[in-house]
């Protein structure tokens, strides 16, 4: 009686992007501890379910939203890095990576810079959201009917 693992997307997904891109790591947005060195990229889920079907509840497939976000010190890398982890997800090497895990890309929006006047001192950003679908391993363990006796 599991339930999905949302640290399969980004064990998934982290080797994706340090192995193939300029980002140091992938990181969650607003973790504690140190910040990484730039350029690097960070996660946030945005939806962590919806329904695809109703009334299901073992083996329920659903979709879910993931904001990936990039970080540099230059206004163009931030964007470039952003892009680049954005088609690095729609490939077709990948996508076999996300089919054998059973994760399957829905949709992968435009990236967008999106600087802030406090952090823009310290560094530019860049954003999309990939949209995923995947399957629940959660079963209700309800006991069996061996029979039924009618009176």
């Amino acid at each position: 009686m599991s339930s999905f693992d949302y640290r399969k997307i980004i064990k998934l997904i982290s080797p994706m992007i340090k192995q193939q891109t300029d980002c140091t790591d992938f990181v969650l947005d607003n973790d504690i501890g140190d910040q990484p060195a730039y350029p690097f990229a960070s996660y946030s889920y945005l939806n962590l379910h919806t329904d695809v079907t109703q009334g299901v509840l073992d083996n329920e497939i659903f979709e879910l939203g993931l904001q990936i976000t990039t970080y540099s010190t230059e206004y163009f890398d931030a964007i470039n890095q952003s892009e680049t982890i954005r088609k690095l997800l729609l490939n077709y090497a990948n996508s076999l990576k996300f089919d054998d895990q059973k994760i399957y890309v829905i949709d992968v929006t435009d990236s967008s810079v999106t600087d802030d006047p406090i952090s823009i001192q310290m560094g530019h950003k860049a954003t999309f959201t990939i949209h995923l679908r995947v399957m629940d391993n959660f079963t209700d363990d309800i006991p069996e009917m061996d029979s039924v006796n009618f009176n």
